[in-house]
C-alpha cells in the first residue's frame, strides 16, 4: 500500500468509529461494538450481589457437560470470597 492508500483506510476507519460512537449515544449499542454495554438494566443492590442458586457447566460438545464447582471456578481466591 502507498501513503494515499493508507491515509485513506485511516480516515475512513476513523470516521466509521465516530459514527458508531455517535450511533451508539442516540440509538443503542451495535453488537459487536467498540464500546463495552452499558448493562443498565442490572439492578444495583448496594454493591452486593446475592445469588440463591446457581449452577454452572462447562460443554464440550453438544451432549457432554460437566459441572464446575464454586471452589474450582475460584480457584486461588479466600474461601470468604468464594459464593
Amino acid at each position: 500500500m502507498n501513503k494515499f492508500r493508507n491515509r485513506l483506510l485511516f480516515i475512513i476507519l476513523t470516521c466509521f468509529l465516530i459514527i458508531q460512537f455517535l450511533f451508539i449515544l442516540k440509538v443503542s449499542e451495535p453488537y459487536p461494538a467498540i464500546k463495552f454495554p452499558g448493562f443498565g438494566s442490572i439492578p444495583q443492590t448496594e454493591g452486593q450481589i446475592q445469588a440463591i442458586n446457581y449452577e454452572l457447566f462447562t460443554y464440550i460438545n453438544a451432549y457432554d457437560s460437566t459441572a464446575v464447582s464454586a471452589y474450582d471456578l475460584f480457584e486461588g481466591y479466600p474461601k470468604t470470597y468464594v459464593p
